[in-house]
C-alpha cells in the first residue's frame, strides 16, 4: 500500500485514491496502519488464522495446494504467535515491519 504521510494528515497517495485499490479496506485500515491503531479490532487476527486453516484444511482434504493461502495462513499464525492474535488483521505488517528493521 503506497501512502503519503506528513506532519499535518496521512492519505492514500494520489495513484491509490485515483485507482482500483482504493477500497474500503484502503480507507478504513490504511490510516490505522499509518498510527499503528490496530489493537482494538474490527476482524481479530485470531478469526483470520481459523479461517485460513479452515480453508487451507479443506483444500488440503481434497488434494488442492493453494499456494498464496497457505503463505497467508504462516503469517497469521506468526502474527499471532508474537502476539497479535487479539490485534485487527491488518496488524500482520507489523510482522514485516520487524523483519525490514
Amino acid at each position: 500500500m503506497v501512502w503519503r504521510h506528513d506532519d499535518e494528515r496521512s492519505e492514500p497517495d494520489p495513484v491509490v485514491r485515483a485507482g482500483k485499490a482504493r477500497g474500503q479496506y484502503v480507507q478504513s485500515k490504511g490510516p490505522k496502519m499509518i498510527d499503528d491503531d490496530l489493537d482494538t479490532p474490527s476482524f481479530p487476527l485470531e478469526a483470520a488464522a481459523k479461517d485460513a486453516d479452515l480453508i487451507t484444511d479443506t483444500a488440503r482434504a481434497a488434494g488442492l495446494h493453494l499456494g498464496i493461502a497457505e503463505v497467508v495462513r504462516e503469517r497469521l499464525h506468526l502474527a499471532a504467535d508474537d502476539g497479535l492474535g487479539r490485534a485487527d488483521v491488518a496488524a500482520t505488517y507489523r510482522m514485516s515491519r520487524q523483519a525490514a528493521s
